[in-house]
């Protein structure tokens, strides 16, 4: 199971469909995935987006690892704490360890990230590890 924006529960199946499910937040109510509230507003909007993903990332297992390490390091940088869990913990799934994430988070040390950015992302990757194990 993973965790998407602090507030579902995500059942991700690598290449699949994904599952998911509602999730308590840290301040203890339920918030939905951020595809479900767009799609409140917008639904097509929605489909589209995750065919363009689909699309953007059909490919082999070993190119998808590489995106998703991308994708991860992208969400760091910009601090979206919980986007990020949920591709740390697909990154485990695809069997990148906790310590080549933390690695690659330390890389952009001084380059794209500030010393407080990458011991709070190192902080993030833990609690993602925490919740896999």
């Amino acid at each position: 199971m993973l965790a998407l924006c602090h507030s579902v529960r995500l059942d991700y199946r690598p290449g699949g469909r994904h599952a998911i499910a509602p999730m308590h937040t840290r301040k203890g109510f339920f918030m939905k995935p951020s595809t479900a509230r767009v799609a409140e507003a917008n639904a097509p909007a929605v489909e589209h987006y995750k065919a363009m993903r689909a699309a953007v990332l059909d490919m082999s297992v070993a190119d998808r690892t590489l995106c998703e390490i991308v994708v991860t390091a992208q969400l760091a940088l910009l601090g979206h704490e919980g986007p990020f869990k949920l591709h740390a913990k697909r990154l485990f799934e695809l069997g990148v360890s906790r310590q080549q994430l933390e690695q690659v988070v330390i890389a952009g040390l001084g380059v794209t990230l500030v010393i407080p950015q990458v011991a709070q992302v190192l902080d993030w990757i833990q609690q993602a590890s925490d919740q896999i194990e």
